[in-house]
């Protein structure tokens, strides 16, 4: 950790450049797929699946 704050001078703020999010996304994903011969459609179909849900809460105003 000695060597953030190094990083947030050369850098700028982390969120710009850290991928810690990016990386719990395409963790969250990983339980999802299920075939090992077409794993690119199970995350396509797990991303859909997250939109439609996504947009359904927008469009009836449902929260968590």
């Amino acid at each position: 950790l000695l060597y953030i704050a190094q990083d947030i001078q050369n850098m700028g703020p982390l969120w710009v450049y850290w991928c810690f999010v990016m990386q719990r996304y395409c963790g969250s994903l990983l339980p999802s797929v299920k075939s090992k011969k077409h794993p690119e459609t199970c995350l396509a179909n797990c991303i859909r699946d997250l939109a439609q849900n996504s947009h359904i809460k927008l469009i009836y105003q449902l929260h968590d």
